[in-house]
């Protein structure tokens, strides 16, 4: 878990820090990742984790995503963010990313989680003064520079 003072997230991101939420961002994928963001007026805390689906069957794949975020969302959250889809070039690609986003959604809605949605990647970035269209390694060493985190 990371663990931040509001005050530096703020003057980081130049944006006021919603106190009391509890928000899980989603990152659907072969290896699906998650972020929890919960704050109080002092701090951010920051977990997260992956899990990974590569080479199971598709069928196995869909229950372990499943059961992964129905385990997670036992937790009340005030948000669920997914990451939106978008068409690359290869549909079974594209198919995937929309079956396991659309399951994460479902899931958070049989938890009565009422405030969902997507977001593309790039808007995403945008909204934390990141160009839309960077490679991961920029976004993280970004990251890394405006909340001066030493992370390998």
């Amino acid at each position: 878990m990371i663990k931040l003072k509001v005050k530096m997230v703020e003057r980081a991101f130049g944006k006021k820090v919603i106190p009391n939420i509890k928000v899980v961002g989603v990152d659907t994928a072969s290896r699906t990742g998650w972020a929890i963001l919960s704050t109080t007026k002092t701090y951010v805390k920051i977990d997260y984790g992956f899990t990974d689906t590569r080479g199971q069957e598709e069928q196995f794949r869909y229950l372990m995503i499943i059961d992964l975020f129905n385990n997670l969302f036992k937790n009340k959250y005030t948000k669920i963010v997914i990451e939106d889809v978008f068409f690359g070039r290869n549909v079974n690609t594209l198919k995937l990313l929309a079956r396991l986003g659309m399951i994460v959604y479902v899931v958070g809605f049989f938890h009565n989680i009422k405030n969902m949605k997507f977001i593309g990647a790039s808007r995403a970035r945008a909204n934390l003064g990141i160009k839309g269209n960077v490679k991961k390694r920029i976004v993280h060493q970004k990251l890394k520079e405006l909340l001066n985190w030493k992370l390998k």
